[in-house]
């Protein structure tokens, strides 16, 4: 059949669908029935009780759920008491531990428990030729759920529910995720994006973090930092043990007696779902509603600005830099205030520019440039330098000195802000290596076409994902 005219069929029957399948919320609410996980407004119930795992986004002040801090904790443990005791060490394999077995291992037993995940973390002979690379797709969570189910196929005692092959199972799955990924991805950029093909295997020893990013890099390379970080994110994204979907689903798919890899499989599909490990893309989309309906604006920074000064626009988050085009061209009193803050937390606020460095190769030009340096960060030159352009000193000391910022600042006060939270200026978070700003500008690009109505979501966010990959992999 041809797919033209099985898509105008089914185009045609939707109509028949929606109305004869379509439950009113009535109905719902009669009978004390859910919409899968969620009730009537949308707020999570519980489906299930736990011991592995709990998340504490709400407390409750007077019988009002008011938001808070977010609580992770793991088997009685705190997340970040967990990462604090990992004292230089990794944490997958010691948490994996603690959420499969109960209770946290001694040196011995993870030494014992890395040694089995790294004899695990072997495929089957031809299986990255025949199942992997065979229909590479983009959607990584449809590669992997496709080699789980045929990784099925190569176990013998794969009908077995006694607890230790389940355990086996679980294991064998847990070693070898990485490299379905990894491997997916790969064959996916090969074939569909025209990249090079390369299969690092696992090596003896190494984390699993560290094992994910020496199969994903060219040439096997990555910094402590990155395999850290790493490590620390996957900590973060083991908590399954409550009552979302994915979860949901492997309970009830093993409670028909079905087996580990059908399970796991499910889990999956329900994981990459819009509305669960697919909740980035709809973030975007909602943004990209946003605009289409009027409720939000997406402008330039320019039109951006203009939009404040004139007065359509309650409140613009820019750099200081624009205080004083925005003070005389307002009909209106201007005022300024620190970023703001989620209840106790430390103020942190990205910044970066400019930075002086001398290329001079004889020694008296390098002592001329020296002195000449020297000079434009005195506190008179500071002080002129952040007059004219707007900007914050780098030297907090000018703000408070007499022949420095002291009287601008008591006749421009909209300034103080800025100046009074120099304290927690961190640098620009960014990509590694050379081509971290062609990067970023690609993401820039991506929201300004995404949100332009240029392209949807999902497939601007796919390509630029691409675009991205391929930069990082040609350093």
């Amino acid at each position: 059949m041809a797919f033209e005219r099985i898509n105008e069929y089914a185009a045609e029957k939707q109509k028949l669908c929606t109305e004869h399948d379509t439950i009113s919320d009535a109905l719902f609410k009669e009978y004390g029935v859910n919409r899968g996980l969620r009730d009537i407004n949308g707020k999570g119930v519980l489906t299930g009780l736990t011991r592995i795992s709990k998340i504490v986004s709400f407390k409750d002040n007077n019988g009002v759920a008011e938001p808070c801090d977010g609580e992770l904790w793991y088997r009685g443990y705190n997340i970040n008491t967990l990462i604090a005791g990992l004292n230089g060490g990794f944490g997958f394999e010691k948490t994996a531990y603690l959420l499969i077995f109960g209770e946290l291992p001694s040196d011995e037993q993870l030494a014992e428990f890395n040694d089995i995940l790294s004899e695990c973390r072997v495929i089957p002979s031809n299986f990255t030729r025949d199942v992997i690379m065979k229909a590479p797709s983009h959607d990584i969570m449809n590669s992997m759920t496709k080699s789980i189910l045929t990784l099925s196929s190569y176990d013998e005692n794969i009908a077995s529910n006694d607890i230790d092959n389940c355990v086996r199972q679980c294991l064998m799955l847990t070693a070898v995720f990485p490299m379905l990924a990894v491997y997916g991805y790969h064959a996916y950029n090969h074939y569909e994006n025209d990249g090079s093909m390369y299969i690092h295997r696992p090596a003896p020893g190494l984390s699993t973090a560290e094992n994910f990013l020496r199969m994903l890099r060219p040439d096997t390379k990555y910094t402590e930092l990155e395999a850290r970080v790493l490590d620390i994110v996957l900590m973060l994204h083991m908590e399954h043990g409550g009552g979302n979907n994915s979860t949901f689903t492997t309970r009830v798919v093993t409670s028909s007696g079905s087996d580990t890899y059908s399970a796991i499989a499910a889990a999956m599909s329900s994981l990459k779902g819009p509305r669960h490990g697919g909740a980035n893309l709809k973030v975007m989309q909602m943004m990209q509603d946003m605009v289409k309906d009027g409720s939000a604006l997406h402008v330039s920074w320019e039109e951006g600005c203009q939009s404040f000064i004139d007065g359509n626009c309650a409140m613009l988050y820019t750099t200081i830099a624009r205080r004083a085009s925005v003070q005389k061209g307002a009909q209106f009193d201007v005022a300024t205030v620190k970023s703001p803050l989620w209840n106790d937390k430390e103020r942190k606020v990205p910044a970066g520019g400019c930075f002086l460095a001398i290329t001079a190769q004889s020694d008296e030009q390098i002592q001329a440039a020296w002195e000449f340096e020297k000079y434009l960060y005195s506190v008179e030159s500071m002080a002129a330098w952040t007059e004219g352009t707007g900007y914050v000193p780098p030297r907090k000391d000018v703000a408070e000195a007499e022949n420095g910022l002291k009287d601008f600042l008591a006749e421009n006060t909209m300034m103080n802000a800025a100046i009074e939270q120099m304290d927690g200026v961190v640098s620009w978070t960014a990509f590694p290596g050379d081509a971290g700003l062609e990067a970023e500008q690609l993401l820039l690009d991506m929201r300004d076409q995404i949100l332009g109505g240029q392209v949807s979501a999902k497939d601007g966010m796919t390509s630029t994902q691409d675009a991205i990959n391929q930069l990082l992999d040609a350093q």
